[in-house]
C-alpha cells in the first residue's frame, strides 16, 4: 500500500481524503496512473503524478457551487496521445499510436457538504486512481442578544472580545455571518436586528468593524429571540442559494425570550422551541443551532436546555405548561405567517428531554469563553465520509485500510484503530461510508487537528 503525502489542510474546511489504488496495469506498456486536479473553494490546485513517464490530466472542479469538467486525457510514454474535455470520456493513445476511447464515469465523494468529481477508466479501473477530497466550508451565523441586560450584567465587552478572538482564529476556515438583536417597545419592536451584511470567509475585519462600536442603547430593551432566529434563518437560506453547504447558528443570550413585550416566559419560550425545531427539520436548508447561555440569575436554564435540544433535532420535554397562553401578539405574529397565533403549544414535545445542554460560559472568564465557543464551532466537522455510490469497500477486507489523523503537534499523524463494532476508531457503513467513532471522532473535531488521511490497498476499493 502506498499513500500520497497529505495536502496541508485548513483547520476546519481543508480536510483531504487521498485514496491511492496502487496496482499493476494490465497493459503491456506498464502502469498508467489516472490523476486528478481539484480546485477548492479557495482556488488552490492539487496535481497528481503518473508513473512510467505517462502524463495525465484529471477532472477539474471549481469551488462550491462551481462547474466541473469530468473528462480525463491520458498520454502514453512515447508522447503521443489525444485529449478530450467536457464529455465525460477519456481518450487513450497506446505506444503503437493506435487510439482508443474508453468510457469514464464520474466518482463522487462527499463529507461535510463537500464534493469532488474525478474520473475512472471502466476498461482498466485498477491501473491507479487518486481521489482528492475537500469538504465544503461550514457557514456559522453568530447571533448575539443586544438587550440592555447585556450591559447591566457587564457581559457585553468581555463577550465581544471573546467572540472576536474566536472569529480571528477561525475566519480563514469558516464562513462567518454576524448579527445582534433587540427591540424597544413603542419604537423598534417587534424586532431590531442589525447584521454585518456579509457572510464569507476572511470576515474578521468586517465583523470587528461592526461589533466594536456598539454601545448601550440608553434605555431598557427587549429580547425577541424567536423573531431574531427567523431573521437569521432567512439570511442563511438566501446564502444557501449561492453557497450550498452546512449552515449553523450560534445563539448567545443572557435572557429569556420574549415577543418584544416582556411577557410570560413559557409562551415566548414555546414559540422559540417551535422556530428551532423548524430550522433543524427544514428539508431544503436544515440549520443546526447551538445555544450559549450567559449567567444572568433570572435566565431559565430549563428552557435553554429545551432550546439546545430543539436546535439539535433532539427530543424536547416542555419544562412548564404552555397550553393556556394568550395569542401571539399581532406584531410578532406577522413575522410568522405560516403559524396559527392561537395555537398552543407551538412546539412539539415528548416525555423526555434529549441529551443536549446549553453551553454555559462566563464572559469574565475570557479563556474559558474563547475555548468553549471555539470548541463549538470546531464541532461542526463531520465524522462521516461518503463514497457516493461509485466506489465500494470490500467488506471482507475493510480492516486492511488505514486512517491517520494529523495535528499541529504531530504532523505525521496518529493511526486510528479499526473499530467495526463502535468504540474508538473507524468503521465502514454498508461498504460505502467511512465513519470515525468515539475518541477518533472527537480527535477529528479538535481545533488542533489539521488533516485526515485514508489509505486502502488496491482490491479493497471496488469501482462500480
Amino acid at each position: 500500500m502506498r499513500l500520497l503525502p497529505l495536502l496541508r489542510p485548513s483547520l476546519i474546511s481543508g480536510l483531504s481524503l487521498l485514496l491511492l489504488l496502487n496496482c499493476s496495469s494490465s497493459s503491456p506498456e506498464g502502469d498508467r496512473n489516472a490523476a486528478s486536479n481539484a480546485s477548492g473553494s479557495d482556488g488552490a490546485s492539487t496535481e497528481g503524478a503518473s508513473s512510467e513517464g505517462s502524463n495525465v490530466t484529471g477532472a477539474d472542479t471549481t469551488g462550491s457551487g462551481g462547474v466541473s469538467n469530468t473528462a480525463a486525457a491520458v498520454t502514453s510514454s512515447d508522447g503521443s496521445g489525444a485529449t478530450s474535455s467536457g464529455d465525460s470520456s477519456a481518450a487513450t493513445t497506446t505506444s503503437d499510436g493506435a487510439s482508443t476511447t474508453n468510457t469514464t464515469g464520474p466518482i463522487f465523494l462527499t463529507g461535510v457538504g463537500g464534493s469532488f468529481v474525478g474520473s475512472r477508466d471502466e476498461t482498466d479501473a485498477c491501473q491507479g486512481l487518486e481521489i482528492a477530497f475537500t469538504p465544503e466550508i461550514p457557514t456559522v451565523f453568530i447571533l448575539v442578544d443586544r438587550s440592555s441586560s447585556m450591559w447591566d450584567n457587564m457581559f457585553w465587552d468581555p463577550l465581544r472580545d471573546g467572540v472576536l478572538e474566536v472569529v480571528s482564529r477561525l475566519h480563514e476556515d469558516v464562513r462567518f455571518g454576524f448579527g445582534t438583536y433587540t427591540g424597544i417597545q413603542g419604537d423598534t419592536c417587534p424586532l431590531d436586528l442589525q447584521d454585518v451584511g456579509i457572510i464569507d470567509k476572511n470576515n474578521y475585519a468586517a465583523i470587528e468593524g461592526f461589533y466594536s462600536p456598539i454601545m448601550h442603547p440608553g434605555v431598557s430593551t427587549e429580547t425577541p429571540t424567536p423573531a431574531a432566529l427567523a431573521a437569521a434563518r432567512d439570511m442563511l437560506k438566501t446564502d444557501f442559494a449561492t453557497f450550498p453547504g452546512p449552515k449553523f447558528i450560534l445563539l448567545v443570550t443572557d435572557g429569556n425570550p420574549d415577543f418584544c413585550d416582556s411577557g410570560a416566559t413559557e409562551c415566548r419560550a414555546d414559540l422559540t422551541v417551535r422556530v428551532l425545531q423548524d430550522l433543524r427539520a427544514d428539508t431544503e436548508v436544515p440549520i443546526r443551532t447551538f445555544v450559549v447561555a450567559l449567567p444572568d440569575p433570572g435566565i431559565d436554564l430549563d428552557w435553554l436546555t429545551a432550546f439546545a435540544n430543539a436546535g439539535a433535532g433532539q427530543p424536547v420535554a416542555a419544562p412548564r405548561e404552555t397550553e393556556f397562553c394568550d395569542d401571539i401578539v399581532p406584531a410578532t405574529a406577522a413575522l410568522f405567517p405560516d403559524l396559527d397565533p392561537t395555537l398552543w403549544p407551538q412546539g412539539s414535545y415528548g416525555e423526555t428531554m434529549g441529551p443536549e445542554v446549553p453551553y454555559n460560559v462566563d464572559p469574565a472568564q475570557q479563556d474559558q469563553l474563547v475555548e468553549e465557543i471555539a470548541g463549538v464551532i470546531a464541532g461542526v466537522k463531520s465524522c462521516t465520509f461518503d463514497l457516493e455510490g461509485e466506489l465500494e469497500i470490500d467488506k471482507d477486507r475493510e480492516d486492511e485500510g488505514t486512517v491517520v489523523i494529523q495535528t499541529i503537534s504531530n504532523p505525521t499523524g496518529t493511526a486510528q484503530a479499526y473499530a467495526p463494532d463502535g468504540g474508538d476508531g473507524w468503521k465502514v457503513n454498508e461498504g460505502t461510508q467511512i465513519e470515525l467513532v468515539g475518541a477518533s471522532c472527537e480527535a477529528l473535531r479538535d481545533p488542533e487537528t489539521t488533516g485526515i488521511q485514508f489509505g486502502f490497498p488496491c482490491g479493497i476499493i471496488i469501482p462500480k
